[in-house]
This record gives C-alpha cells, structure tokens and sequence, in this order.
C-alpha cells in the first residue's frame, strides 16, 4: 500500500472537519464562541506548516493546510462582520426573544405562530 494514501486521507479529513463550524457559524449567524486569538493563531500556524510542507513537497499537507487558512480566513470574516452588525443576527431568534421581553400574553403568542405559519 503507498503510503501517501494515509496523506490524502488525513488531508481530506482536515478539512472536512472545519466545514461543520463554518455550517454552524454562518447558518446562526452567531460567532460568539469563537474568539480572536483563536482564529489569528489557527491561520499562523497553517502559515507555518504550508511553509514547512512546501519546502518538503508534500502535497496532500499542502493542499489541505492551504484550504484551511482559507477556511479560518472566513470564519475570521464572519466573525468581523457578526460582531460589528450584530442586527444581522437570526430573525427568529430575535423574534423569541423580544416575545419574552415584552411578556406578550400566550394568546398573543398563538396568533404570532398562526401567522408565522402562513
């Protein structure tokens, strides 16, 4: 068995394992988990290992180190763009929120779900 089998597939892997939280973050439109230095410092390092990959040719690292900085490049984007317009949050969590806000009557309630229905 080529051992660059085992390559392509822990390259694969990596990268497949931050799409969940790129999902996760823009579906929600919530980045408050992720924080700054987190993010500044995942891109470094991949920096680092595209630097060291590069100079041995190893391209499934190379190619996988590569879409990851591209991939924490976006979540370090929506985490900016989330946390300067923070109204550009989820409707309907808002919408439950100021339900529970306003202490607006269960009937009042019902007839927003009905509503929301249609």
């Amino acid at each position: 068995m080529n051992k660059e089998v085992f390559g392509y597939i822990g390259a694969t892997l990596l990268v497949l394992s931050v799409f969940p939280q790129i999902y996760k973050s823009y579906i929600e439109k919530n980045v408050n988990s992720l924080s700054y230095p987190f993010i500044v410092l995942q891109i470094i390092t991949c920096i680092f290992i595209l630097t060291y990959v590069s100079l041995n040719l190893d391209y499934p690292l190379m190619g996988a180190n590569s879409i990851i900085m591209l991939q924490f490049i976006f979540l370090l984007g929506l985490k900016y763009y989330f946390t300067k317009y923070p109204d550009k949050t989820n409707k309907k969590e808002e919408t439950i929120n100021d339900i529970r806000d306003n202490n607006i009557k269960d009937n009042d309630i019902l007839r927003v779900n009905k509503v929301s229905e249609v």
